[in-house]
């Protein structure tokens, strides 16, 4: 089993993220994440033509706890 580790920490990933950006974080090719996005695989967002991925659904469905607090 690989183990991975985040360049980012999990409290610095934006609120929502890009289908390719998502596949960098999760080791996928940008077409094979678009693919799971247009299955229904990858949450995902749209605003117009634009897809986004909100990143508290990735880390929900990859098992990552995540919460994320105000700023003081």
């Amino acid at each position: 089993m690989s183990t991975y580790v985040l360049k980012t920490p999990i409290g610095e990933l934006p609120l929502t993220m890009s289908v390719e950006r998502s596949g960098e974080l999760t080791g996928h090719s940008r077409y094979s994440s678009y693919e799971a996005a247009k299955k229904g695989e990858l949450p995902v967002l749209r605003y117009g033509k634009r897809l986004v991925v909100p990143t508290a659904k990735l880390l929900d469905q990859l098992g990552i706890p995540f919460e994320r607090t105000e700023a003081a």
